[in-house]
């Protein structure tokens, strides 16, 4: 591997790596969101559930937007590729984006309308996480026989079992995340009609992430990425009766450890399955990988450096918020 190659795969993964941090970190806070609705009549629960994730959720988005800004940087093609052809998709995306912050805001300045805000909030919150899913299974889907970059192959690729799979299980695992990240800084009743959730959401989300495994690994060719996917899978495998055992202690802590190991072990199955494509071609539409797709060497070499001093400043940030914040959550503020 010459310094051009290694510069090409280490941008690749550092895409891939903050995306998964975007995911674990920023999961947490979608998974709250989603759960307001399980608590329709009590208030005060909900103030406790938003409490939790108030401090800390503007920093956990930088992650994404740390990962789109590499991704720009590091692979414009992939990049102007993805605008063109999902454009419709991805101002969905940044529009779920902007209004949780808004909502959240108008949940907290219009309390007159407070069931409305946390209505809309949990919807907005369920579709980012549905339209992130879809778009991460299409990456795995066999490409549509129509032009390159044309909105109806986007569109096939979303029709897929695998995005519509993806969509569901990362529902599934936002929801586990959220319910994950609650159990440690709630007691009494909401403590325990959350772990009661957590139980619930396990073994749908056990069912959904073994048929989307089955069908992934269907398709997979190649003993490098069969045993990389199979290592995400055992990965993830493992995180499930982690979670359940946890759940019957007292503590809680661990959970959101195995909730973010069964994310981590998808995106080890997702680079394992694409490595080194962004996503999977054919003869109709042409492969654009990490070779083909990169900038120049210097400019690798800068953002790689930008984006790792950029995120060693978030996580120092980030562990100082959440060792201030961290234990039960005080509604008190």
């Amino acid at each position: 591997m010459n310094g051009q190659e290694f510069w090409q795969v280490s941008c690749y993964l550092l895409v891939f790596l903050l995306f998964s941090g975007f995911t674990v970190l920023d999961g947490f806070d979608l998974g709250v969101g989603m759960l307001l609705p399980f608590f329709p009549r009590a208030r005060e629960h909900k103030r406790v559930l938003l409490a939790s994730i108030w401090p800390v959720w503007d920093g956990n988005e930088l992650w994404g937007l740390a990962a789109v800004l590499v991704l720009f940087a590091a692979f414009p093609s992939v990049y102007a590729l993805a605008l063109e052809a999902a454009y419709p998709v991805i101002i969905l995306l940044f529009l779920c984006l902007i209004l949780r912050p808004v909502l959240f805001e108008l949940r907290f300045h219009a309390e007159k309308r407070m069931g409305l805000w946390d209505g809309l909030f949990a919807i907005v919150s369920l579709l980012l996480c549905c339209i992130l899913g879809a778009v991460f299974g299409s990456l795995l889907a066999a490409p549509a026989a129509v032009q390159t970059g044309a909105f109806p192959a986007v569109l096939a690729r979303l029709c897929s079992p695998q995005a519509l799979l993806g969509g569901l299980l990362w529902v599934m695992l936002m929801l586990l995340q959220g319910c994950a990240y609650l159990v440690p800084k709630t007691d009494g009743d909401l403590s325990r009609r959350i772990r009661m959730l957590t139980k619930r959401f396990l073994l749908i989300g056990g069912c959904i992430q073994l048929v989307f495994f089955t069908v992934v690994l269907i398709s997979v060719s190649g003993g490098a990425a069969r045993i990389g996917a199979w290592l995400g899978v055992l990965a993830t495998a493992a995180a499930y009766p982690l979670l359940w055992r946890g759940l019957r202690g007292r503590g809680g802590s661990p959970l959101l450890v195995w909730a973010s190991a069964a994310i981590l072990g998808t995106w080890v199955l997702y680079i394992s399955v694409l490595f080194p494509d962004f996503f999977k071609s054919s003869d109709m539409v042409p492969a654009m990988n990490l070779y083909n797709a990169s900038s120049g060497i210097m400019s690798l070499q800068i953002i790689a450096a930008a984006a790792l001093f950029s995120m060693a400043i978030v996580v120092f940030y980030t562990v100082l918020v959440y060792r201030r914040f961290r234990g039960r959550v005080d509604i008190k503020y």
